[in-house]
């Protein structure tokens, strides 16, 4: 399915667009960290989902960075960058 196609169905699922109520929907824990140049990340940490969002990151662009690790969380639930950068030598370019 494509991104507009998981958008939609989305939106029919939670009667909404807004991304950190979906999140919540979800069960995924958005925290609001000092991240130096990072916007954001998804990661999960003992089978719990998290994102992590800049705190001084402008709050017009904290929508649309949740909704983009939101994305991650639903395309590649599984994938853990910031423990594969630590831990191997796989690259999470394409990630």
């Amino acid at each position: 399915m494509d991104i507009k196609g998981i958008v939609k169905r989305l939106k029919k699922n939670h009667n909404t667009y807004d991304p950190f109520k979906i999140c919540e929907n979800f069960d995924i824990v958005v925290h609001y960290e000092e991240l130096g140049e990072i916007l954001g990340f998804y990661d999960v940490h003992f089978r719990m989902k998290s994102i992590h969002l800049n705190a001084s990151m402008p709050d017009d662009m904290l929508p649309f960075v949740c909704a983009h690790e939101l994305g991650h969380s639903i395309l590649h639930p599984n994938v853990n960058p910031p423990f594969l950068r630590k831990h191997t030598l796989f690259s999470i370019d394409k990630i």
